[in-house]
């Protein structure tokens, strides 16, 4: 009888142990795919940064007085009013360098909304799957913690991710 005791006994604490172990793995694949998509974003939001800045040194020259105005925006609002600089001005707007600038930083427009919504798709998963009972008490005992959305205006300072602004004084 005692045998069976310590056998059931020993049964429990593996199976136990085994369902934590795997817990903790399934936490850590999800945590790095979280980590995957935040990084993906930085790398676009610099990509579109590069190609802002691109854009405001082929028009600096002429047009002075719109890159001032413009550096004032968010890099969201940077990217409309390049755009609509192309229609103001056709001669610009013809312009094959200024125009496959503004594209491709549309196209990067477009990359860091789907990233996105891959992350917040990772962060709900990875938030529910901490947060569910018994997982939470694993999550708690390997350390870790609700992740939060963010916004991509404010990368750094809400995950301390690498962002790279434009630096206007330079125009």
């Amino acid at each position: 009888m005692e045998n069976y005791r310590f056998a059931i006994i020993a049964a429990v604490t593996i199976f136990v142990l085994v369902s934590m172990i795997k817990t903790r793995n399934r936490f850590e694949v999800l945590r790095r795919a979280v980590q995957a998509e935040k990084s993906t974003i930085s790398v676009y939001v610099e990509k579109r940064a590069d190609c802002i800045r691109d854009a405001l040194n082929v028009i600096k020259t002429t047009y002075k007085l719109e890159v001032e105005s413009i550096a004032k925006l968010t890099q969201n609002e940077q990217v409309n009013q390049l755009a609509h600089l192309g229609q103001k001005y056709p001669e610009l707007g013809n312009s094959a360098i200024y125009g496959h600038l503004v594209k491709q930083t549309m196209v990067l427009n477009d990359d860091i909304a789907a990233a996105r919504v891959l992350l917040i798709g990772n962060i709900d998963t990875y938030n529910s799957a901490i947060t569910a009972i018994p997982a939470n008490i694993v999550a708690f005992l390997f350390g870790y913690k609700k992740e939060t959305l963010i916004d991509e205006e404010n990368l750094e300072e809400h995950k301390k991710l690498k962002k790279t602004d434009v630096d206007f004084s330079q125009f």
